[in-house]
């Protein structure tokens, strides 16, 4: 494997374990190194208000959509890239048009189904918006999961187009609405508190 990808430098973390039931250790990779003609370097524990950076804890504040704790632990804020799909146009009856998002990342890991404040990057060109991931439970009684954005001062169409978003803080579970009424009414407070925390 060493050959096939020309290793040259191993970077490992500081919990690093490798091999059947991850027996392997980082002294091993040390002893192993010299042999196989690369060097390894270790990342040293990093703390984030007394707890130890892992993979582990940022799975954890994305499944319970605490992306800000997340993006402490990352350095930066999470992402979600996609390609913009034709959706059911829902939102532009209701005055809140999204662009659907095909995830091309299907390795990445999905946040906990809600609302989120997102800084949205389609090309060179920023803008903000309202992440909305989940099944529309007030308009599909067994929808599949959706991931839309809103975006805020934007009316250009953009099927096809690449979009990057950095996900910037939790705004809400997603839930069911007892009419489309109500859902409206909830999405400009959602709104509200999007434009308060972009000040």
């Amino acid at each position: 494997m060493v050959e096939k990808l020309k290793t040259k430098v191993l970077i490992i973390g500081y919990d690093h374990r490798f091999g059947k039931n991850r027996e392997g250790s980082i002294e091993d990779l040390m002893k192993f190194a010299p042999e196989c003609g690369f060097e390894v370097e270790q990342i040293p524990e990093q703390d984030v208000n007394e707890i130890a950076v892992s993979s582990t804890q940022i799975r954890k504040s994305l499944k319970r959509g605490d992306v800000a704790t997340a993006a402490a632990f990352l350095g930066r804020p999470y992402t979600l890239t996609g390609t913009v799909v034709q959706g059911n146009k829902i939102g532009r009856t209701i005055g809140f048009p999204t662009a659907n998002l095909q995830i091309a990342e299907n390795y990445k890991l999905i946040p906990s189904e809600g609302v989120y404040v997102t800084k949205v990057d389609i090309g060179s060109d920023e803008f903000y918006g309202m992440l909305s991931i989940g099944r529309r439970p007030t308009l599909e009684s067994a929808g599949k999961l959706s991931i839309e954005v809103f975006i805020l001062d934007f009316n250009r169409e953009i099927y096809g187009s690449e979009v990057t978003l950095h996900l910037l803080a939790w705004v809400r579970e997603d839930r069911k609405f007892n009419s489309l009424e109500d859902l409206t009414r909830q999405i400009k407070n959602d709104l509200n508190f999007t434009l308060n925390y972009l000040k």
